[in-house]
């Protein structure tokens, strides 16, 4: 029987609106299903790097997009920095390495390169590069990605395509500042054993003596003249912890200047053995030298065999210092504490 157009009207429906219907309710399907938020992949993961072996390592780098980079190599005493072979903290690239070891493939976010430098992991854009070095000489780089949330970063192995998001190991932790990975204490002095202080400069040559009751004294201290015993304090604190820029190396190089330095500090340390009561004393040699191109000043201890920068602020106060810098002339001390400066 032929159905009408009454028929239709009546809530039939003809063929070709059966097959619209059911083309929309698979778009509606289709739509819902790209668009309904889901996790990232869990099932199926495993180590990023399988196999690793951190204990076998003896190359590490790291660098930024933006051209930073710090390496290191593992020696026979531990790992040090490849440039200048200063010694490097033991305990921070043990912690980064064992948190690389600890990265897992259990959160798949993307499968395809079109994705990497959204997510920063791409060879030429990305936050971090990891590279690591066997002792068989093969290598792998990790890229750290951005950030979508606190500990989790999107980490890709170099290589492959497909990225994941890893909460063991973020940007932070893996700076290419050199001062991150090494103690930046180059020289520590303890302030109380300071027995003597020279000071050698364009400016200056004093000597600072100091007696059993702790107190300064001014070798060549002329009548009506006092000492600024605060500020040769000063002094002896800048030189009881010197913070380095950066360490140059072991090799001593023309351009540092040390061999006519800008100024030069000798100290005599004097401690005494509290069971045997012997009397030891140590002398140590500072040396100010050259500026390099940011501004910083090579510095060199007697006591270590390494040459660092250190700052234009921190070097000023071996450099600038004149006599009247720690002396005050009693007629126009008026009634200032012994001491102290007047302001």
């Amino acid at each position: 029987m032929v159905r009408t157009e009454t028929d239709v009207s009546r809530g039939g429906l003809n063929p070709i609106n059966w097959i619209l219907l059911a083309l929309l309710a698979l778009q509606l399907v289709v739509v819902a299903f790209v668009l309904w938020p889901r996790e990232p992949a869990s099932r199926g993961g495993g180590p990023l790097l399988a196999g690793l072996d951190i204990g076998g390592l003896v190359g590490l780098a790291v660098s930024d997009g933006e051209g930073g980079e710090v390496s290191f190599e593992r020696g026979e005493e531990g790992w040090i920095l490849l440039e200048s072979g200063y010694p490097a903290s033991e305990e921070k690239i043990q912690n980064v390495l064992e948190a690389v070891a600890q990265l897992r493939t259990d959160r798949l976010i993307a499968r395809t390169e079109r994705s990497h430098e959204r997510l920063r992991v791409a060879t030429d854009d990305f936050v971090r590069r990891i590279e690591l070095e066997t002792e068989a000489g093969a290598t792998q780089q990790l890229y750290l990605g951005s950030s979508p949330r606190s500990n989790a970063t999107h980490i890709r192995l170099d290589g492959r395509g497909e990225t994941y998001l890893g909460s063991d190991l973020a940007s932070y932790q893996v700076t290419p500042r050199v001062t991150s990975w090494i103690d930046p204490i180059y020289l520590r002095v303890d302030r109380s054993s300071l027995a003597s202080i020279r000071l050698q400069n364009a400016n200056a040559d004093l000597t600072f003596n100091r007696d059993e009751q702790g107190t300064w004294t001014l070798e060549g201290l002329q009548e009506g003249e006092e000492l600024l015993t605060a500020n040769v304090n000063t002094l002896a604190i800048r030189i009881s912890s010197v913070r380095m820029v950066e360490p140059l190396g072991a090799t001593r190089e023309e351009w540092f200047g040390l061999d006519d330095p800008l100024a030069r500090v000798t100290v005599i340390t004097r401690q005494t053995d509290e069971e045997s009561g012997e009397v030891t004393e140590q002398a140590i040699t500072l040396l100010v030298g050259a500026e390099d191109e940011e501004g910083n000043h090579v510095f060199h201890s007697s006591t270590s065999p390494f040459y660092i920068t250190i700052t234009d602020f921190t070097a000023r106060d071996f450099l600038n210092k004149t006599r009247q810098d720690y002396l005050r002339e009693l007629e126009e001390a008026g009634g200032a504490a012994d001491g102290v400066a007047s302001p």
